[in-house]
């Protein structure tokens, strides 16, 4: 530094005014020892003398005022104790005081400390990430060590491996584990894991292969007294959570681990060590709420609706995540820990944890925990209990042909709970202000749907329709015989479920599908498409742009399909589209045209109908539409020109509706 600059109140490199009353004890040490530096008297400021050659990194705490010169080798500096300084290799020249120069140097110093402190958080983060990497295989760390090496030839029942799924720490928690893999609920509560035979000598080789391997005495020793206790554990907790409580009350039960009563039970009074079990006795209401709502009664009504809607958001957040498919891509199970950093993610592990622990008990995914009673693994479960997918986890893979991730996607996603929350103004004002989708959104269902900012929501809506058409064609196979039909045209048909299936399952039978462009143009863009995937001969299907609103956009054929396709409209909308369909036909002689209509038929005094019901209201809320009764159907088709020959029943919430019309010649 070539220049003096002058602070008032602080030390600069060029001079140090008197700390005023509240300055630190640093520049007290300055004050005190004033005759201890050369001091220019000829240059005074107010009434102190100007202190010369005192460098600006003076206030070097904690340094001891006996300690030895040291020298900057990137200044040149020297600096002396803390009390004595001198800066021979550069000298402060004079030069007038300046604002700008001072807030220059305070910039500087601001800047170096933000330079430090981003050094200090690069060097937190990497220790933060090596101590992550720490917890994260601690587990494997302790079953892997080198007294407990995984054997050989691990022993198996039924061909299953029982070492292949977390160990834990300690033979109790791998013991723990395979009986309740090997025995059912009703089996440990008879207690035949206690008694000897094919099942609990497995359980006994597996955990004398990986803890007590050439140490006989100590596997007896262990399976006699700990595993004894542990064994007899679980048998009283399966008991004890199926026993009915009359009362509503709250009782702490201890646990006694003595050779004459191991495992006993006895009830004690508030006072009980923290160490105690505490059971919450619900009065038989846990069964209420596994239960649908629908069922049950009174508050455990509502309250089952509450918690069902709570499981509903974790599995429409897991399946918007799209977890299922990180699970997937790995074939072992992995800790809320390993999964949260899968593809470059830096998802939060705990959190993570807990919405998998959530969605376990609608059998999404199964929680392999290793923890125990007491257990160490309780504090971090999410670097411990590994999970893995079950079977109906399986669907929520964005690849499952049932679509049904993208069913959660769009029935519980954000775009339809928005426009529910019109439903009471709906119902208040009736469509005075549109429905309620139009109400959220300023525009239809369908010109939504179009829109090019759209494309990725589009196609969770016809993805959820796929999946509504997977849940309805078995019944429509089973109860339709589509053989005697030229030609079978599905209207609405999206990427061509429906008709793929139906064109398998009749090899004489030709098809189209018929939809608006931006439909038809994602299906082309589909490898392998619907019938590709079924190895349907392409010479047997054809995709057709169009409008069912216009009749000269609608493919002639002797037959139809509309799988709901007539609740997305009101009468006089429904009405015109099956008038367009005889209208399409009207070239050459008469002839009988037959339509096929899937939908939810509402049928009165049958509760197990409750679906088609609800569904009206989703369809008054998103379309101004609505499900129809047999009699509103019969009447519709009349007004349409087509007479109802029969109406199909499935086992499920759908009906087919199969009607005739006759084409009327065009002069």
């Amino acid at each position: 530094m070539s220049k003096r600059i002058t602070t008032s109140g602080s030390m600069t490199p060029g001079r140090i005014r008197k700390s005023p009353p509240v300055s630190s004890n640093t520049q007290r040490a300055f004050e005190y020892d004033m005759d201890d530096f050369e001091a220019d008297e000829n240059e005074f400021d107010g009434n102190y003398p100007i202190i010369r050659d005192v460098p600006f990194y003076s206030q070097q705490q904690g340094q001891s005022s006996i300690q030895i010169s040291n020298h900057n080798k990137n200044t040149g500096f020297y600096y002396t104790p803390q009390t004595k300084r001198k800066r021979v290799q550069d000298q402060v020249a004079d030069s007038p005081d300046s604002f700008k120069e001072q807030l220059d140097l305070l910039q500087n110093i601001l800047k170096d400390v933000n330079r430090k402190v981003d050094i200090l958080n690069t060097k937190e983060d990497a220790f933060q990430k090596k101590l992550d990497h720490v917890h994260q295989h601690l587990g494997s760390l302790i079953r892997k060590g080198n007294k407990n090496p995984t054997p050989n030839e691990p022993p198996e029942y039924n061909k299953k491996n029982l070492l292949a799924e977390p160990i834990g720490p300690t033979p109790g928690c791998l013991m723990k584990r395979l009986v309740n893999q090997l025995f059912n609920k009703e089996e440990i509560m008879e207690g035949k894991h206690e008694a000897d035979n094919e099942r609990t000598q497995k359980i006994k080789e597996a955990v004398q292969a990986y803890f007590f391997q050439g140490g006989e005495e100590k596997l007896t020793g262990f399976w006699d007294n700990e595993g004894k206790i542990t064994r007899g554990n679980q048998r009283r907790g399966h008991v004890h959570r199926n026993k009915p409580f009359p009362e509503k009350q709250i009782k702490t039960t201890s646990r006694t681990t003595t050779d004459d009563n191991a495992g006993e039970e006895s009830v004690a009074d508030a006072d009980t060590p923290e160490s105690t079990i505490v059971d919450f006795s619900m009065a038989g209401q846990e069964k209420d709420l596994i239960l649908s709502p629908l069922v049950i009664d009174g508050l455990p009504k509502y309250m089952s609706f509450g918690f069902h809607r709570c499981m509903e958001r974790a599995v429409w957040t897991f399946a918007e995540l799209g977890i299922a498919d990180l699970m997937a891509a790995h074939k072992v199970s992995l800790t809320a820990t390993e999964l949260s950093q899968l593809n470059g993610n830096h998802w939060n592990a705990e959190f993570l944890y807990r919405l998998l622990r959530a969605v376990a008990d609608a059998d999404i995914v199964k929680e392999l925990s290793v923890s125990d009673l007491n257990s160490q693994c309780d504090i971090c479960p999410e670097r411990v209990n590994h999970f893995q997918l079950t079977d109906n986890g399986l669907f929520l893979t964005s690849n499952h042909p049932s679509k049904a991730r993208d069913l959660i996607r769009l029935e519980l996603g954000p775009i339809v709970h928005r426009a529910s929350e019109y439903q009471p103004r709906l119902i208040q004002h009736g469509t005075k202000y549109g429905n309620s989708f139009e109400q959220a959104f300023q525009c239809g269902l369908f010109d939504y749907l179009g829109k090019d900012e759209n494309k990725e929501y589009s196609t969770i809506f016809n993805n959820a329709m796929i999946a509504y058409s997977n849940d309805c064609i078995q019944a429509i196979c089973s109860l339709v015989d589509f053989s005697h039909f030229e030609k079978l045209v599905d209207i609405a048909g999206g990427f061509g479920s429906v008709l793929s299936f139906l064109l398998e399952k009749h090899p004489t039978l030709n098809g189209i599908v018929f939809d608006l462009a931006h439909v038809i143009k994602d299906a082309h863009e589909q490898h392998p498409n619907e019938f590709q995937k079924r190895n349907i001969e392409p010479n047997r299907y054809q995709f057709v742009s169009g409008d069912m609103f216009k009749s000269e956009t609608i493919p002639q054929s002797d037959s139809y399909i509309l799988k709901f396709i007539i609740h997305d409209w009101n009468d006089e909308d429904a009405v015109m589209i099956l008038k367009n369909i005889l209208t399409a036909n009207k070239s050459g002689p008469p002839r009988s045209i037959t339509v096929f209509i899937v939908e939810m038929v509402i049928l009165p005094n049958e509760r197990h109908n409750w679906f088609a019901r609800i569904m009206d209201i989703e369809m008054l809320s998103l379309l101004n539409a609505k499900e129809r009764t047999t009699a509103e159907y019969v009447k519709l088709l009349k007004e349409s020109g087509y007479e109802l020959k029969k109406l199909y029943r499935t086992d499920g919430p759908y009906s087919i509706i199969e009607a005739t019309g006759t084409t009327v010649t065009s002069n």
